[in-house]
């Protein structure tokens, strides 16, 4: 072995250890997410001089391409605050990550990405102690230690966010990494029953929407073959977590009869959760429409509103609001049709090619698929409801997850090539 492939040796080493770190941390530990992102944008230097297909690169445009419409918007004079390009900057950042997750091996990625375990249970541990200790709780409104949170993200996403990990822990392939069949069944029941528990404990109403599309995910992931399977299986699932919520006398039970009030009583009064996005959403599109191609940057939001509301144009109630509550219609509203389209990017892009990998026969690939699939519809569907990328940690999450499964189908892809090569020679 040379002193280059001692090195790539090594390189590799790190890179399954930042995964690792990343999925054991990222909902759990401050600065866990954020520490990923930067570690994986260094070692990924070493690996920008080997070969890329187009695929890589068009992932790394991709999740690049906020970054690079807030930064030209920057160039063409619009006030935007240094800070605020920090969110946008880890998406590229964690994007680097493809060009050096590629030339790992997929048995050694899923091991690391297996962290996720560890993860879920963090998160189920910060559910229980900011509910049951006052020195750990989220206090706002008068509902100090009512929602569970981590520290240092909100009750809504720490909520989507734990649910998420715990549909990804279950699609985990655990028996071709030689654990046993039955405690990977138990590994599996604890990790969504930890997610679960942890989005129910933050009483986020966004996860009710989330969680029936991971269901779905789930099920055509273990009953490919069978339609019928996988839809029993989803109702089923959807019936069991209806009942245990809806027979209950719990925090979560009174939000979600409170947002069926607010939705039907809508017309009548506005200053409520349901009543005040529907006017962001519809104050959001009457500023796109006026500042179509290029918005009005990150940091016009809360100026424009406040005119608007002396103008008469908008409710005062939204004054506060640091966005309109809608991720693409926040990047609309900053960057134009242009945040619209990168925004949409930064969704169906990577999902077509993970719902492309679900209908695969291969494991690896059929896992990174649909881990990757969890991933996007989570954060597009809790995305209709509020923003998620203008928080720093949040985007990484995203972005590293992102890249992390996109690299591993990439990486699959060139391990069956290069088997079959070899299986040719012979």
């Amino acid at each position: 072995m040379n002193n280059y492939e001692k090195l790539e040796k090594i390189s590799s080493g790190f890179l399954l250890l930042v995964v690792a770190f990343f999925f054991a941390t990222a909902m759990s530990v401050k600065g866990g997410a954020n520490l990923s992102v930067f570690l994986l944008f260094l070692i990924s230097f070493f690996y920008l001089k080997k070969q890329k297909i187009k695929e890589q690169v068009s992932i790394f445009l991709v999740l690049a391409l906020p970054f690079f419409l807030s930064l030209t918007q920057l160039l063409l004079g619009y006030d935007i605050p240094i800070n605020a390009l920090d969110s946008p900057l880890r998406m590229a950042l964690a994007a680097f990550g493809v060009f050096s997750l590629v030339w790992v091996r997929t048995d050694d990625l899923l091991k690391s990405v297996a962290l996720v375990v560890v993860g879920v249970l963090g998160v189920a541990v910060w559910a229980y102690l900011s509910t049951h200790y006052s020195h750990f709780a989220w206090g706002l409104n008068g509902q100090s230690g009512q929602r569970a949170w981590n520290g240092f993200s909100n009750p809504i996403p720490f909520g989507v966010l734990s649910v998420m990990l715990g549909f990804v822990a279950v699609l985990l392939p655990l028996e071709s990494l030689g654990v046993n069949s039955n405690f990977s069944i138990v590994i599996k029941l604890v990790s969504l029953s930890c997610g679960l528990f942890s989005g129910y404990l933050s009483v986020s109403r966004s996860i009710i929407l989330v969680v029936p599309f991971l269901m779905l995910i789930v099920a055509f992931y273990y009953f490919q073959n069978s339609f019928k399977k996988a839809i029993l299986c989803l109702v089923l699932m959807m019936i069991g977590t209806s009942s245990a919520i809806m027979f209950s006398q719990s925090f979560m039970k009174t939000r979600i009869e409170a947002g069926i009030r607010e939705f039907a009583t809508i017309n009548k009064n506005m200053n409520n959760a349901v009543g005040l996005r529907v006017e962001m959403w519809r104050v959001a599109g009457e500023i796109i429409e006026d500042n179509f191609l290029f918005g009005i940057g990150k940091s016009g939001y809360h100026q424009k509103i406040n005119e608007m509301i002396i103008d008469g144009d908008a409710s005062p109630f939204i004054k506060k609001a640091p966005h309109p509550h809608n991720e693409l219609l926040t990047m609309g509203v900053e960057m134009g049709i242009f945040g619209i389209i990168a925004g949409g990017l930064l969704y169906f892009f990577p999902l077509w090619f993970f719902i492309a990998a679900l209908r695969q026969q291969d494991e690896v690939k059929r896992f990174a698929g649909a881990a990757g699939a969890t991933v996007c519809v989570t954060f597009f569907i809790a995305g209709l409801i509020d923003s998620y990328f203008w928080i720093v940690s949040l985007t990484s999450v995203y972005a590293v997850c992102v890249t992390v499964f996109f690299a591993m189908l990439l990486a699959r892809k060139r391990e069956l090539t290069s088997a079959s090569a070899c299986f040719e020679e012979k």
